[in-house]
This record gives C-alpha cells, sequence and structure tokens, in this order.
C-alpha cells in the first residue's frame, strides 16, 4: 500500500488568496490570470473560487499528472447559496417557466467538483460530498483512502461555499444568544488540496498523512471517554509517542468545552492549538475552513516552542458542553523531513 502525502493546497476567501504559507490580495484580476481560456459564463463564484484555489494548489504542488490519472473529491456544506436563492425567486416571482434551465447546473452541490473536472480536463474519478462543515476534511479522507488501497495515484480533494447574508441572518436565528453569535460572519471560501501516493525519494510532499479515524457520535453519553479511546487507538496504531503530537483543532470551543477538551487532552500528553472557529472574531467560511485548519495543523509552532513531528487534526461541532460535541474527523500528519 502507498504511502500518501499532501503537495499543494490553497485557499480562496473573500479578499485573500492562500497559496502555501503565502497570502496574497485577492481581485477580479487574479481570478483571470489563474482562470485564463476557461469560460466562466452562468457559473458561480463558487465555482470560480474552487478553480482558482484547484489551479493554484497544483502550482503550488510542483506536479504534472495527466488527466486521466488525476481524480477531483469536492464537498460543500451549504453549496452556492446566492445562486440557489436567485433561482428559486424567479421561480417563485415569476413563475417556473421564467426560470433559465442554463441557471439550473450552479445550484446543485456537484456543480463545483463537475466544473473543475471539466475546466482543467480531468478523466478521473469526480465525487461530490456534502457533509457538514466537515466535508472539505471528509474530501480528503476519501482521497486517502482512493489513493492507498485502490491505488490511484492522484485527487485534488477540498471543498467550496458561498454564503449570503440570507444565511448568515439564519445562523443567528438558530443559534441565538445561547451560541453567543451576535458577532457571527460568513464569507465565501474555496479550499483545494493535492493530495497524492509518495513516490520513492520524493522529497515533495508538505506532510505524510500516516492515518485518521472517522467519528460520529450522537448527541450525549460517554463522548469523552470515546474521543480519548480513539485518539489513543490512532495514536497506538502508528506508534506515535504522545509527547510527539501537537494537536490542532478546527473549532475553538467555548469556554465549557474548551476547560473538558483541554483536561481530556492532557491525559494524552498532548499540546493543543486552536483555529479560526471563534466566530466573535473570525469569519467561518464552513467547508472551506477544512483546508485552512489542514494548513494551520501542518505550519503551526506548539507554545512551547519545541518542534513537533506529528501533528492532529481534528474536527468538531456542537455547542455548550463536549457531551453535546460530535467528534468527526482525526488525521494524523507526519511532517517532511521530521
Amino acid at each position: 500500500m502507498s504511502r500518501v502525502g499532501i503537495y499543494g493546497y490553497a485557499v480562496v476567501t473573500d479578499s485573500a488568496l492562500y497559496v502555501g504559507d503565502r497570502k496574497n490580495v485577492w481581485n477580479e484580476d487574479g481570478e483571470k490570470q489563474y482562470l485564463t481560456g476557461i469560460s466562466l459564463k452562468s457559473t458561480s463564484q463558487l465555482s470560480r473560487n474552487l478553480g482558482v484555489a484547484v489551479k493554484a494548489a497544483m502550482e503550488e504542488s510542483l506536479l504534472k499528472p495527466e488527466p486521466e490519472q488525476l481524480g477531483v473529491i469536492m464537498g460543500s456544506s451549504l453549496g452556492s447559496s446566492a445562486k440557489i436563492a436567485d433561482f428559486h425567486k424567479v421561480a417563485i416571482e415569476s413563475g417556473p417557466d421564467m426560470v433559465s434551465p442554463m441557471e439550473f447546473p450552479s445550484t446543485v452541490a456537484n456543480a463545483p467538483s463537475s466544473l473543475v473536472g471539466i475546466w482543467f480536463k480531468l478523466k478521473g474519478p469526480c465525487i461530490a460530498l456534502s457533509n457538514g462543515d466537515s466535508s472539505a476534511l471528509d474530501a480528503i479522507a476519501l482521497a486517502y483512502d482512493e489513493i492507498k488501497y485502490n491505488g490511484y495515484p492522484y485527487f485534488m480533494a477540498g471543498g467550496a461555499d458561498q454564503l449570503t447574508t440570507g444565511v448568515e441572518e439564519g445562523y443567528a436565528e438558530c443559534y441565538g444568544a445561547d451560541r453567543q453569535l451576535e458577532g457571527l460572519h460568513l464569507e465565501d471560501g474555496a479550499g483545494a488540496a493535492l493530495v497524492s501516493a509518495i513516490g520513492p525519494e520524493d522529497d515533495r510532499y508538505k506532510a505524510e498523512i500516516i492515518g485518521y479515524v472517522n467519528l460520529n457520535f450522537s448527541k450525549g453519553g460517554d463522548i469523552a471517554d470515546r474521543m480519548l479511546g480513539a485518539i489513543r487507538s490512532l495514536l497506538h496504531k502508528h506508534e506515535v509517542e504522545p509527547g510527539d503530537i501537537l494537536a490542532a483543532t478546527t473549532y475553538r470551543p467555548y469556554q465549557a468545552i474548551q476547560t473538558e477538551l483541554e483536561g481530556l487532552l492532557e491525559q494524552t500528553e498532548l499540546a493543543i492549538s486552536y483555529w479560526n472557529r471563534d466566530y466573535n472574531s473570525n469569519p467561518n467560511r464552513l467547508a472551506a475552513n477544512g483546508i485552512m485548519s489542514l494548513i494551520h495543523a501542518m505550519t503551526v509552532q506548539g507554545a512551547d516552542g519545541r518542534a513537533y513531528p506529528y501533528r492532529l487534526l481534528f474536527e468538531t461541532s456542537g455547542s455548550g458542553k463536549l457531551s453535546a460535541v460530535l467528534m468527526k474527523l482525526n488525521f494524523v500528519l507526519k511532517l517532511k523531513g521530521e
């Protein structure tokens, strides 16, 4: 079975393009530069953002797979909410006969992955996922399995969401004061990572994925014990010493969760780093956050200044307390050269 690595990654937001460890100002001229020669008529901003992220990730990777060798797996939590809203608005206000069939493809969840395949003339598998905020990380997990166990050489994996004011208002109304989301800010975002088998003597990869556990606990019950058991099993399976791994989460819990989570991770002697899901200060880009969190897990340094050769990236969602958290994915990454 092949070793699997992450070779390149990029994230596009409302105002910036992140490629590797660089952040560039983003505008329409930049989009045209990356998507030269591609017809963008009737496509959503979500698909265009994802197209740019895929092109940038490919260039960052330094790999040049043939179209027959490269597949696409893209996830989305809400899809192109703006296109969906516009499509439904015309149908409601003017009747179904006035809706343009040309607009329909941009409203479905598989539009971004399909358009990426068409734009870049890819001939590998084309898969769309919709699994909530962890959709992009689920896409990477599926790419890992396809490469490691089925022998497929390359996948471009990631996710994208296009968010509107209406969606933001809906989030605030649903969660209300108990989630302390008064400062909630949603942005458009798309992220992509090139995942590939690591060849002999190949040192171009950024990090190796040495394993993951996919957990989907129902709310309530002994989630803390099961979470701890899953983390320990993951480390034991890959012979990772707890003192050599830095944990990073895509969700910055509120105080009740944070206190319990830190206590739990102390039992495994893991350091912990939080990123981005503090709704009161950072924008939430749903699926694209998974790629941002992947970048964070690979590049963050421990508070003690130590170089941690392994990183644990886990995805959580929920509210209030750890017993109400859904634990989704646990990735173990080994950094290159460690």
